[in-house]
């Protein structure tokens, strides 16, 4: 995944969960030369990380929706990331950091819903 390395967030798109429209079924990155996909793993509550080059990722842009934080990392760069395990061997939190190297975008699983945590620098 260390193509997505020093790559600026240039947009973000979401399918929004049926169960609560604050939360997310998938997250869509798009950087400079492709698309950061985080989905959910509904059989095991886990998050999956995918990375397309782009125009190779074919999206339905019906479904698609701008969510109310994409100007917070709209342009800046991905510094560093981490894709953790919890003690279960689940992978469930994902996370980035913009502009710096502290970690300032979380992505995690819960209740088979994505959810998003930002700190703002």
């Amino acid at each position: 995944m260390e193509q997505i390395l020093a790559q600026k967030v240039i947009d973000v798109k979401v399918i929004l969960s049926e169960i609560n429209e604050n939360r997310y079924n998938n997250i869509f990155l798009f950087l400079e030369s492709g698309i950061l996909e985080v989905s959910l793993d509904s059989d095991t509550d886990e998050l999956k990380i995918d990375y397309h080059e782009k125009n190779l990722l074919k999206l339905n842009e019906s479904n698609l929706k701008i969510p109310n934080w994409n100007s917070v990392i709209i342009g800046k760069k991905i510094i560093s990331f981490w894709n953790t395990t919890n003690a279960s061997g689940y992978s469930d939190v994902y996370i980035l950091a913009l502009n710096t190297f502290k970690p300032n975008f979380i992505i995690y699983c819960l209740a088979n819903e994505i959810n998003i945590k930002l700190f703002k620098d």
